[in-house]
């Protein structure tokens, strides 16, 4: 494997790691909490630009929704100008669980770095910068 390889493999472990931790304790799966970060930031969007956006197919993010709905996690509703479009929106339900993926988010600040010195965590970061300069 070369460097690039393993610090890409290295670089998505991390990432999945901190996500994972945020949602484990919760009544949802990671895809399902992006759906709900998303339809948190963009109310009432559609289930096709919500597929887009996700790279994922209509009927896999139609599962998702099926799901979140059985939670009442999420709302569908009809718009009068195009009746084949569903909107989404959160529930208050479905807001609560955003606000409290958000304050799990926040207390895992540290997580990441807690076996890193400062210098370190300033190596860290000036490496990770230098990776998205050079786009």
């Amino acid at each position: 494997m070369s460097h690039s390889q393993e610090i890409q493999e290295l670089m998505l472990q991390v990432s999945h790691y901190h996500r994972h931790q945020i949602i484990k304790d919760m009544p949802i799966t990671l895809q399902q909490g992006h759906v709900l970060r998303i339809v948190q930031q963009t109310p009432g969007i559609i289930q096709s630009d919500l597929a887009k956006l996700l790279h994922r197919r209509n009927p896999t993010i139609s599962n998702i929704l099926v799901n979140l709905e059985k939670q009442e996690l999420i709302e569908r509703k009809v718009p009068e100008d195009n009746v084949r479009a569903k909107e989404i929106y959160l529930t208050s339900k479905g807001a609560d669980l955003c606000h409290s993926m958000r304050a799990k988010f926040k207390s895992y600040d540290g997580i990441l770095t807690k076996h890193l010195d400062e210098h370190d965590q300033l190596e860290l970061i000036r490496i990770l910068k230098k990776i998205v300069a050079s786009d």
